[in-house]
């Protein structure tokens, strides 16, 4: 299908088209052309990026740096009054039961940050916690 058409004031960016126009939105054919090309190159290079930050979290993840860093934040965020106990109980009866622990106030929240207490913990398949994130 055919846009229609017409001529209108010359665009300063781009005076060849001499001044054609689209007819719906009035905007110059060469400026709406280039911005269709940017948002088209804007998503290839999210695209491309996400791919990189993909794999470079799957090599991070293989060297077992993020499991590390993940667990010296659980230690820091550990009070000396929890009761350690408690808490290896709740992971070992998770792993019984094939399920996930989960914080109920994150670790790293934005505005709240939980403690490792075993008050905060709740059982949750594993599924429901990745798509809950750090909510």
């Amino acid at each position: 299908m055919i846009k229609p058409r017409i001529n209108g004031m010359i665009c300063l960016r781009h005076p060849e088209l001499e001044g054609l126009r689209d007819a719906y939105s009035k905007r110059c054919i060469g400026c709406r052309r280039q911005n269709e090309k940017d948002q088209r190159e804007t998503t290839a290079r999210k695209d491309r990026e996400r791919i990189a930050n993909a794999a470079r979290m799957r090599e991070y993840r293989a060297e077992g740096k993020y499991q590390g860093n993940l667990q010296s934040h659980v230690k820091s965020r550990t009070p000396l009054w929890a009761d350690k106990d408690k808490i290896a109980a709740i992971y070992k009866e998770a792993k019984r039961v094939g399920m996930s622990v989960d914080h109920d106030i994150p670790l790293r929240g934005k505005l709240v940050s939980g403690l490792h207490v075993e008050n905060n913990l709740v059982l949750l398949p594993l599924s429901q916690n990745i798509s809950k994130g750090n909510r």
